[in-house]
């Protein structure tokens, strides 16, 4: 059984799937041609251990995971060639610890790490160049708290995060521009409430839905009414209900 399980593509198209096994080890299988069959589970240096995962794509095709390690710290590996195996694990920055990662791309193919760190706050750090090193952890709005943090891609490339705040509301804020900065957080729809998380995907016009759980544990999404721009001021209740989402 897995307990958190994140999906890459390789650069070849094969899609490659990565969970935290019971244990908290990080395990992968992988298709072994485009569109065919799976693999075996193999594990990603074993040894090693996590509580929260995270995949990104470097410009060259490249797969990099990023993880929450058992003592909070962050630490990634990477495809040493695109569509190959994986480095060992190396800690972005000794002494710093989160409880959750997410990872998105900039339009000029960099990927930029999003957490929550210890004291509920949204920090980041990014690749300094297209496939290279990586900057320091830096708040997004220094003071602002929530639970868990999801990222998205507008049409344009610019980043936009969303998070269930520490009030159970979902906020968002953007990139000013493409490969910038980010701008202030604000509510998205009328007053919502969910639990515990939100996640963002894009239509075919490329506008940007959400959806997440409310509190009575049905699903909720509301979503871009132009592309790049505001969301929609009331949620659509889905049905269904959810547990452990």
């Amino acid at each position: 059984m897995a307990t958190n399980i994140v999906v890459g593509h390789n650069a070849d198209g094969r899609m490659q799937v990565f969970t935290l096994n019971l244990a908290g080890g990080v395990d992968t299988c992988f298709q072994t041609s485009p569109n065919g069959g799976w693999s075996g589970w193999y594990s990603v240096n074993a040894g090693y251990a996590a509580k929260d995962l995270a995949v990104g794509y470097n410009a060259d095709g490249r797969l990099e995971l990023i993880t929450i390690n058992l003592g909070g710290g962050v630490d990634h590996c990477w495809q040493v060639v695109p569509n190959g195996a994986f480095s060992g694990w190396v800690n972005f920055l000794p002494g710093y610890a989160a409880k959750s990662v997410v990872a998105g791309q900039n339009a000029d193919g960099r990927i930029q790490v999003f957490t929550v760190n210890l004291g509920n706050g949204i920090d980041s750090c990014w690749q300094t160049s297209p496939n290279g090193g990586w900057s320091g952890f830096a708040p997004i709005n220094a003071g602002y708290g929530a639970k868990s943090v999801s990222v998205g891609s507008n049409s344009d490339g610019r980043i936009q995060l969303f998070t269930v705040n520490l009030g159970n509301g979902v906020d968002s804020c953007a990139q000013t521009a493409v490969n910038g900065s980010f701008g202030g957080w604000f509510p998205v729809g009328s007053p919502f409430q969910g639990i515990p998380r939100v996640i963002g995907a894009n239509n075919q016009d490329g506008r940007l839905s959400i959806f997440c759980r409310a509190l009575t544990v049905s699903v909720s999404t509301c979503w871009q009414t132009a592309v790049n721009g505001g969301f929609s001021t009331v949620w659509g209740n889905m049905g269904g209900s959810l547990q452990g989402f």
